[in-house]
Order: C-alpha cells, then structure tokens, then sequence
C-alpha cells in the first residue's frame, strides 16, 4: 500500500506498507517497508524490489453521480442535526462550522476515489484520512463483495469490497458496470484455480442487495 498522510501528501511523500496474512492461527500483520519516500521515487523502488507490483495504472475516477453522493453521504444527516440544534440552542452554533468542513471533505474523498486493472493487479485508491493506494494481485483475492441499494439501483451505482490479508478495500458508488467489469477479473481467477483443482467451486460474490450506502 502508498499511504499519503494529509501532512505529507503536499509534500510529495509516502509511506510503503503491506499487509501479511498470518500463517495458522497468527493474526495479519501490517508490515513497514519504507517510512517516508518521494512519491517520484516509488516507482523505481517497487521495479528494484518488488517488481510484481511495478505497474503502470491509469486510475479511473468515479462518475458526478457518485460525487454528490460522497458529499451528502455525511452532509447531509450533519445538516439535519447542526440546523435544529442551532436554533434551539446558543451553544448549538458551534457546529454549523462542521457543515462546509463535511462538504469539503466528500469531496475530497470522491477526487481521490480511483481504480485501475493491469492484467492480473488491481489498484484502488481512496481516502479516510489519509490517501491509500492499495495494489491487490488477482491471486491474493479469495472473495469479493459487490452490492446494490434500491437507491444506488435507481442510479446506476454499486459499491465492491475485497478483504485481503486481515484488511478489506474497495470504493462505494462505482458504476454498475465497472462493478461487473472487476467481478468478471475475479472469476477470471476463480476459473483458473476450478481448472486445476478439477473440480467446480462457487463464484467469489456475495450480492447484498440492501447496502447502507445511498
């Protein structure tokens, strides 16, 4: 993972990580391998040591429609609680100033939602606090989740989840068809793996269709 911390992203720096899976009953385990590296110099680190991993990616960003969707994802019920309170009583005037903070942060976290596939590696690029961006081998995933509220239905939109090594990625209010697209990436695995085992085994999906994401 390149995870870009909000105080060293304007710096151009990142930090190297990644995400072993325990052997029996150990747990994963998040390993450090370079704290602090000029985002210029990423490249030519994973080509020296980890080149399975040294792509080239151009990240597909999320459509207007899922934009207005991060920003009123935490807008919105923020604004249902700040306005009655600000009304009702003095001290509550002091949370109307989260109410532009939360836009700017849904939108900051829909500019820097991304994916991109490189024949058997996938990127994935969002944010919490900090910018992660997480390359995920086809042979590292063991399920995939993609789903659909009535809602995101109605637009088009699903978001997808792909646990590996202990943690989960993905991005919420991708198009229906990107969703298809990366499902079809993972049987494509699958099929490899029925191939040589002999045998048939279930697809990697788990449809819920009752998603809290709006």
């Amino acid at each position: 993972m390149l995870i870009e911390g909000i105080l060293r992203q304007p710096f151009g720096y990142v930090t190297l990580q990644v995400e072993s899976a325990g052997f029996a009953t150990e747990s994963s385990q998040k390993l450090l391998l370079w704290p602090l590296l000029p985002r210029n110099q990423v490249a030519g680190f994973l080509e020296e040591y980890l080149p399975e991993f040294a792509r080239d990616f151009e990240l597909k960003s999320l459509s207007p429609t899922a934009g207005r969707r991060y920003i009123l994802q935490f807008l919105l019920p923020l604004t249902l609680v700040a306005l009655p309170l600000s009304l009702w009583f003095n001290w509550g005037k002091y949370a109307l100033p989260f109410l532009p903070l939360s836009l700017l942060w849904g939108l900051w976290r829909y500019k820097d939602a991304a994916w991109s596939l490189n024949g058997d590696m996938l990127a994935v690029r969002f944010r919490i606090l900090n910018r992660t961006t997480a390359l995920i081998p086809r042979h590292r995933v063991q399920s995939f989740t993609l789903s659909r509220s009535p809602l995101q239905r109605r637009a088009g939109l699903a978001n997808f989840g792909i646990p590996v090594a202990g943690a989960a990625f993905g991005l919420i209010h991708i198009s229906e068809s990107d969703g298809d697209r990366l499902l079809d990436w993972v049987n494509r695995s699958q099929s490899r793996v029925n191939g040589h085992n002999g045998r048939r085994n279930g697809r990697p999906r788990q449809s819920q269709e009752n998603s809290p994401h709006r």
